[in-house]
């Protein structure tokens, strides 16, 4: 589990064909990290109050498969990591339109794979 701070949530039943888990998340993001013994096999089903889905894992890449939640962008997101990380590095390259008046403020925020999520301080650009 990854942000889960509430000690009666979390992992529930766990057997040789299945995983159940609670969540809550109050603004932020929950996630659980599951390891397969057979990678790609089966099919992942969820139940919530605002979504529910399902998919095939071999079905599953490295780009989120969204299931909308609700406003203010929520969503459940599912999607499937390399076993083995082999990017370190990031680079990104884009446009941004200035405020006509005053300052336009910039942050970088970056979330690792295992949800932990650094910022940038702000960046003032003027015209």
């Amino acid at each position: 589990m990854i942000n889960n701070w509430n000690l009666d949530r979390g992992i529930q039943s766990q057997d040789a064909t299945s995983l159940t888990w609670k969540a809550v998340t109050t603004g932020t993001y929950g996630a659980i990290d599951m390891w397969l013994e057979t990678a790609g096999a089966g099919r992942l089903s969820f139940k919530t109050a605002p979504a529910s889905g399902e998919a095939a894992i071999a079905a599953l890449g490295a780009e989120p498969r969204l299931y909308p939640a609700g406003g203010l962008e929520r969503a459940i997101k599912l999607q499937r990591l390399p076993e083995v990380m082999k990017e370190h590095r990031m680079e990104l390259r884009r446009r941004i339109k200035l405020r006509t008046r005053g300052d336009t403020r910039l942050y970088v925020r970056v979330q690792q794979e295992d949800g932990h999520r650094m910022w940038s301080s702000p960046i003032y650009l003027f015209r």
